[in-house]
This record gives structure tokens, C-alpha cells and sequence, in this order.
């Protein structure tokens, strides 16, 4: 969708997300990056940034966890992409976080009660308490 190779695509991911609010996170981008692609929704990008195949930088997931804080995001939309990309588990995780500073705050509060069965046991873990043991099968 944007024309460059693998290797930078997360950075063009930030830049795209910059550009439509994740301002937290301006800075100085490579002028050979192309520009933002309007062909993909606020949606489809947070999740993008969010996915594992991105060289290892946590500025991509907080860019994603801004951008999709806007009150334009479309919540359905924005879960039926993150089950289809496996990132649900993510974004549960920053829907937690933000419960903690706008508890009534959509569309976070949307994402955290849909995926909130799937994932009780990552609470635990980022609230510090005691994974549950798992159980062994007779």
C-alpha cells in the first residue's frame, strides 16, 4: 500500500499516524517516505502499527493507542480488524491502561468489555498479581 519495502514500513505507519493526530509523536521523517495513503481508515492503521512483524519500537504501539483514542473510531470496526490481525490482545492491553485515566471513554471502553473474556488472564499479569497456574490434563 505504500510502495517501500518491508524494513520501513512501520516507519511510514508512524508517519501516516502523525499526520492524523498521533502528534505526541512528531518528529523528523525521511523525505524518501512517502506520503499518507487516505485509501486506509484510522482503524486499519492503528492496527497496522500494532503488529509483531515491525522492528522492535514501543513508539508504534503508543501512536496507535492516540490515534485510536479519537472519538471518530468506528469500536466494531476497529475489533473485527484486530481479531483478524491478532493484535485483540494489544489492544485489550491499552484499553486497560486507558480505563485507568477516562473509565467511561469510548471506544475504549467498547474494546476492553469485547475482548474482555478472551483475555482476563493478561489483568493479572498487568496488574501485577500471579498468572494462574496452569492446570495439568489427566
Amino acid at each position: 500500500m505504500s510502495g517501500i519495502d518491508e524494513g520501513r514500513v512501520g516507519e511510514w505507519l508512524l508517519k501516516c499516524a502523525v499526520g492524523r493526530g498521533a502528534t505526541h509523536y512528531e518528529r523528523e521523517f525521511s523525505d524518501d517516505l512517502p506520503s499518507d495513503n487516505p485509501a486506509l481508515s484510522d482503524e486499519e492503521l492503528g492496527v497496522a502499527l500494532c503488529l509483531g512483524q515491525h522492528d522492535y519500537n514501543p513508539v508504534y504501539v503508543r501512536a496507535a493507542a492516540q490515534l485510536l483514542s479519537s472519538s471518530s473510531i468506528n469500536a466494531p470496526r476497529l475489533c473485527r480488524f484486530a481479531l483478524m490481525e491478532r493484535v485483540e490482545s494489544v489492544l485489550f492491553l491499552i484499553a486497560h491502561v486507558a480505563e485507568r485515566f477516562a473509565p467511561p471513554a469510548e471506544p475504549w471502553r467498547y474494546r476492553s468489555v469485547s475482548f474482555m473474556p478472551r483475555f482476563d488472564y493478561l489483568l493479572q499479569l498487568v496488574d501485577n498479581e500471579q498468572p494462574p497456574v496452569p492446570r495439568r490434563r489427566t
